[in-house]
């Protein structure tokens, strides 16, 4: 059954209410009269395709759920707004959810029209009673991460590239333009599966640590349907819990010990064992150089950069392995932000600054979009579109579109021929 227009009207004003944005808002974000909103909404202003995509993007939707059999007035930036009010005026924020959002439709629409199976069915939940306390909270975190190192034989070697193994679980990994209090959120919608997204103005080893705090929430909060991780939020439960999954995700205690054995630090400065002979205990024991096992700002640069991990971010798991105490905490730190940067490019390894210009989370949709193209289930032109969600130029698309043999280039009709005119010419 066709669409009415007053249909259609009644399921904008429902989306905008949805959100909580009021008709002055949307009028402003869509720039146009307040009243033309009104009319709109009331069924007596035809609405065009470019103001439908904007409304859409502005209530977090697809153009298309205007359309749908089914309105559904509930989806994962709904539920979000409505348990953060404050949020739904950050007009920055908004056009993140919404970039995030395109981002991940591109990617399940990809993945449908090529026949490719979601893996997010097979998500695991942690789901165990609500941390009561930030102890209970940590020692969740801790134990999934873990549990879940295990699930994926990573046992204690670094993480692979973290956009692919989230995209390998199912999980939809972006990364766009936040306000700088958001390190990232993670949202569960019908038309994208479970995503989640980091922002990308912060540095690459940063991004790193947000990728795996919103897998923790992908693990343990997909019943919230949304969440958006906030400095300001930092002593929630949930967010410690996930701050702890992330720690112990990036930095299994095991890997780290093992690489401090490698560097020949982080062991007791005496170590005793009792030898049992049949009657007694015999004494053995071994003491190191004074101050030999003491951790070092080199032994940290390399440490993190092992791992793929901020220098603080390292100092901190030390800490909460007890590797260091809070005294030598504090010396590490001001060490660090004097030498810290220096000393790792002493030691050859890349500054983690420099992260901030690499691609995270671009590849398989551009690879995808490739494959598309190729078996001509998308135009050319959308390719770019993608490419442009992502960064790569179509310069660069071009290289691979004729890489993988496509010619795109329209086919060039045969000049008409004036026979007239050559018979006469040759008369």
């Amino acid at each position: 059954m066709a669409l009415t227009t007053e249909e259609l009207a009644v399921r904008i004003r429902t989306a905008r209410e949805a959100v909580g944005l009021t008709q002055g808002a949307v009028a402003a974000a869509l720039e146009v009269s307040r009243p033309a909103i009104s009319q709109m909404e009331a069924g007596k202003r035809a609405v065009s395709g470019l103001e439908l995509h904007r409304l859409a993007a502005l209530f977090g939707r697809s153009a298309t759920d205007f359309f749908a059999e089914t309105f559904r007035e509930r989806n994962a930036t709904v539920v979000l707004f409505r348990r953060h009010p404050e949020l739904g005026a950050d007009a920055k924020l908004r056009e993140a959810l919404s970039e995030a959002l395109t981002f991940g439709r591109a990617m399940s629409h990809l993945e449908r029209i090529l026949d490719i199976d979601s893996q997010s069915a097979a998500l695991p939940s942690y789901a165990p009673v609500a941390p009561r306390t930030k102890w209970q909270a940590v020692q969740q975190g801790e134990r999934a991460a873990g549990a879940e190192r295990g699930r994926l034989g990573l046992d204690a070697r670094p993480l692979p590239d973290q956009v692919d193994l989230l995209e390998m679980q199912g999980i939809r990994a972006a990364q766009v333009r936040m306000p700088e209090e958001v390190s990232g959120l993670t949202l569960l919608d019908d038309s994208v599966g479970v995503l989640v997204a980091v922002n990308r103005r912060h540095a690459f080893n940063r991004r790193r640590y947000s990728f795996a705090h919103e897998y923790a929430h992908a693990l343990f909060d997909r019943d919230r349907q949304a969440n958006v991780s906030r400095t300001v939020d930092g002593d929630c439960l949930l967010e410690v819990r996930a701050n702890s999954f992330a720690a112990a995700f990036l930095l299994p205690a095991a890997g780290v010990r093992q690489f401090l054995g490698y560097l020949a630090k982080g062991a007791a400065s005496r170590t005793q064992r009792h030898v049992f002979d049949g009657e007694g205990g015999r004494l053995a024991e071994r003491r190191s150089p004074p101050g030999s096992q003491e951790v070092r700002v080199h032994d940290v640069a390399l440490l993190a950069h092992h791992f793929g991990v901020s220098r603080l971010a390292t100092l901190y798991r030390l800490k909460s392995l007890r590797v260091i105490g809070e005294q030598r905490l504090a010396q590490l730190r001001k060490q660090d932000a004097e030498l810290g940067r220096d000393m790792a490019r002493a030691l050859g390894l890349a500054d983690p600054e420099e992260g901030r210009r690499r691609p995270l989370g671009r590849n398989r949709l551009v690879v995808l979009g490739v494959e598309a193209l190729r078996r001509e289930l998308i135009s050319y032109r959308r390719l770019c579109e993608l490419g442009e969600l992502v960064g790569v130029k179509e310069n660069a698309l071009e290289q691979l579109v004729a890489q993988a043999g496509i010619d795109v280039r329209p086919p060039v009709a045969p000049l008409p021929v004036d026979w007239e005119a050559l018979r006469g010419r040759s008369s």
